[in-house]
């Protein structure tokens, strides 16, 4: 089976993307996907708030 591979700039520009390493959710969570192939050209990004998410106790809503 072929691998697929993920590509950025099919990501919405405003879409909020996840960089708390804490969520039970990483793995699977497309926030956080998106996150992690973020070009390193683009120097502002739309995240989410680590410290609201880590609020959430591991029950995230997005």
């Amino acid at each position: 089976m072929k691998e697929e591979t993920f590509d950025y700039s099919k990501v919405p520009h405003n879409f909020g993307l996840c960089a708390t390493d804490t969520c039970p959710y990483t793995d699977t969570c497309l926030r956080r996907i998106a996150y992690t192939y973020a070009p390193s050209n683009n120097i502002f990004l739309y995240v989410l708030n680590p410290k609201a998410i880590e609020s959430t106790a591991g029950k995230c809503k997005y």
